[in-house]
């Protein structure tokens, strides 16, 4: 859609196609890097910045938990938290232009919030085209004459000669820039077509992105067909039958909460938290999907009941499934899938809490913005706990209680954020795992730099400096001054 409201279209369109080309050259010169690191955070430092240059209707709140998400990576060095920094860009970085598509984000449901994000999607894609043959005036564009041409050519020609004088006597000055010199001269082609693709892709989704941001319209807002529409009085006897399930459930379960549980401790506390897990999951969507389909007549009042019965009803069944994960972590120990599983039910149960405060209540539109604020604060407090080292940190304490051996295989497949934890417990953890973490490789590029990578190679050379002769492990703890 054309929005002709804005006062000079073609200076919008030089300064969209200048900011896009601008966030593809750095995508490519910060983001080919991994593991990202600073590159990250500086990559969408820029990308906000653009946004916010070419236009002034940026969504504020998605744009400051992409800065978060980018702010994680910098951060912690697990797969697990990183992956959910990048989905969490991946949601956040398109929402920056639901204002521009008529969106309020406080008042906003899910699906109005989902349109948003694939309208954009799809402008991203289409907007480059459309930025060049619609919307740039090239009457308008600056040409450069023969006359520059050659100006530039023979400059070039008389530079020369002084070119290579002094460019050979700083490059034997400094052999740090004699190599920055010849990586500029030496021509690889694969390397440039590598670099050609990804800013070409890069500036082509920029500034399809900032196109849509800046002069694309309010998208349409269809409305939910009656046909979709669910009778209350059939709709609460489904919800009743569901609540008679989880009632006898949860009759069967109050028994294991005071200690009568079964002989199979150890496979029952296995089999059943990931099943319940779903049952909390799956819930959530049921719920939210149901009060919007049901319809707002006489019986209404009744389904709200009924939910709210529910959500008690999967409480008690969400605490069966942390009691199991309790009796599954004291005989096995602590994994990152039985901490991150145990983490999403926790945020699971909070989303309930929020759905009786608004769904419930009759501000559905609330419900949205607090799921998104209350994932991205859990995400957050993920960053904070640290989960890799409160594994490392559980299984030590559980081995020095004598309860079970520490599990070395699985600790050295652990990130770096685990070291401090690692290096202060070597006579638990044992030699291999000591060594591993020790001696793990890092990237030197600076666009890589962590903050928990780099306080993993602060530790080993701070180990180095007080035991250069790398005696054997001696069965005493190393000082916890190196945490």
């Amino acid at each position: 859609m054309y929005d002709t409201t804005i006062p000079d279209h073609h200076r919008t369109a030089v300064t969209i196609a200048i900011a896009a080309l601008v966030l593809g050259i750095a995508g490519d010169l910060l983001l080919r890097w991994i593991p990202w690191g600073v590159s990250a955070l500086l990559w969408t430092v820029l990308f906000c910045a653009a946004a916010r240059y070419c236009s002034g209707r940026v969504a504020w709140f998605p744009m400051i938990c992409a800065l978060l998400a980018a702010t994680g990576i910098l951060w912690r060095d697990s797969d697990t938290l990183v992956t959910l920094d990048v989905l969490l860009l991946l949601l956040f970085l398109p929402m920056i232009a639901l204002e521009a598509r008529g969106v309020r984000l406080a008042a906003a449901g899910l699906a109005e919030i989902a349109g948003g994000i694939i309208v954009t999607g799809a402008q991203m894609v289409i907007g480059l085209p459309q930025l060049i043959f619609r919307d740039l005036s090239w009457s308008r564009m600056p040409h450069v004459g023969g006359r520059s041409l050659g100006i530039a050519a023979r400059g070039t020609l008389i530079a020369a000669p002084m070119l290579v004088i002094f460019g050979s006597l700083l490059a034997s000055a400094d052999p740090t820039f004699g190599r920055v010199l010849r990586d500029l001269l030496v021509f690889d082609p694969g390397e440039a077509v590598q670099h050609l693709i990804v800013t070409a892709i890069a500036t082509v989704l920029c500034a399809g992105f900032l196109r849509s941001l800046a002069l694309s319209g309010p998208m349409p807002r269809p409305s939910a067909p009656p046909a979709l529409s669910l009778p209350a009085a059939e709709t609460n006897f489904a919800l009743a039958l569901l609540n008679i399930l989880f009632a006898l459930f949860v009759a069967v379960q109050f028994r294991y909460f005071f200690g009568a549980a079964p002989a199979e401790l150890a496979q029952y506390a296995r089999r059943g938290f990931f099943e319940l897990v779903w049952v909390v999951a799956l819930i959530v969507p049921m719920l939210l999907m149901l009060e919007w389909l049901v319809t707002k007549e006489r019986g209404f009042a009744l389904f709200r009941g009924l939910a709210a019965l529910q959500v008690t009803l999967v409480f008690i069944i969400a605490a069966s499934a942390f009691h199991r994960m309790e009796l599954y972590r004291d005989e096995y120990g602590l994994t990152q899938l039985r901490f991150y599983t145990t983490a999403f039910m926790i945020w699971l149960a909070v989303l309930l809490l929020w759905f009786v405060c608004t769904v419930l209540t009759g501000r559905r539109q609330r419900f949205a913005i607090g799921a998104l604020a209350t994932g991205v604060a859990a995400v957050v407090a993920l960053h904070v706990i640290n989960p890799d080292g409160i594994i490392v940190e559980t299984n030590i304490e559980r081995t020095r209680a004598g309860k079970r051996s520490f599990d070395d295989q699985y600790a050295r497949m652990l990130s770096d954020d685990a070291a401090p934890m690692v290096f202060a417990n070597r006579d638990v953890v044992g030699e291999k795992v000591f060594e591993r973490f020790l001696w793990r490789q890092h990237s030197t590029d600076w666009r890589t730099w962590n903050v928990s990578r780099a306080k993993a190679r602060e530790l080993f050379l701070r180990i180095e400096r007080h035991s250069p002769d790398r005696s054997p492990m001696t069965g005493s703890r190393i000082d916890s001054s190196v945490q």
